[in-house]
């Protein structure tokens, strides 16, 4: 229904369903958890995307930050300070941060995106695995390479069990991508996504072409900041796909 709104522009409906969901779902839970329906504002936002519509998906987005914080907040805490969020709504925002980075991403406000991160992680929020994949995608396609890097390397690396894990590269990939069933990993432990590798190995591949004067770092940089990430993308396997025709081929 949200959805169906959304695509009407009818922003103040969507807000009056938004309240009525949390309002109702207060009496018959009472004080559990309550998770808004963030899936149903996260497709709003995805109408918004498609269409081109950042100021809207940018309302979504404070939307969801308004109500959650109505919910995540501790009992008189200061929102001001750092870490008024209830230990339990830590990943509410997952679900929407993903499409507003994409917006911040395709409305040239890729600095942005570094701000909200800080602000959400300042208050007692905590990204998703596939926020932090996001992230270090979005950064690795604008050429922020130390950066993309440095966030693999810390935030998804960890739960890497390396290439030689999944046997026969015929079938690694798909193997590779059961392994990051979203409902198992994405609140738990950390693991880069195979689009997540395959954009930084176009920047490592842009490096090797051009060693000098790039002006972001050098492949020593790159070996020292994240060298399990460096290991991962070195001994990727090459697939016939079109994500790695489009980003790989052309780097070479």
């Amino acid at each position: 229904m949200i959805y169906l709104y959304g695509k009407k522009q009818s922003f103040n409906r969507v807000v009056s369903i938004y309240d009525e969901y949390i309002s109702v779902a207060r009496k018959i839970h009472g004080d559990a958890e309550i998770l808004p329906p963030v899936e149903l504002l996260s497709a709003l936002m995805v109408a918004h995307l498609k269409a081109g519509d950042y100021a809207e998906t940018e309302r979504c987005w404070q939307l969801a930050m308004e109500k959650s914080e109505t919910l995540a907040r501790k009992a008189a805490a200061d929102t001001s300070q750092a870490g008024w969020v209830l230990h339990r709504y830590r990943f509410i925002l997952s679900l929407p941060l993903t499409r507003y980075m994409q917006s911040l991403h395709e409305s040239s406000r890729v600095g942005d995106i570094a701000t909200t991160i800080d602000h959400l992680l300042h208050a007692g929020y905590r990204l998703s695995v596939h926020n932090w994949n996001k992230y270090s995608q979005i950064l690795a396609q604008e050429g922020q390479s130390l950066l993309a890097f440095e966030i693999c390397e810390k935030h998804l690396m960890d739960g890497w069990p390396g290439w030689e894990h999944f046997g026969n590269p015929n079938s690694a990939k798909r193997k590779v991508k059961k392994h990051w069933s979203p409902t198992s990993l994405d609140r738990g432990r950390p693991f880069p996504h195979y689009e997540t590798l395959v954009y930084l190995a176009g920047l490592y591949l842009d490096f090797k072409s051009k060693p000098y004067g790039t002006g972001r770092g050098t492949l020593e940089d790159l070996e020292r900041l994240a060298p399990r990430t460096m290991e991962a993308i070195i001994k990727m396997p090459n697939f016939d796909d079109e994500i790695q025709n489009s980003v790989l081929r052309r780097s070479e």
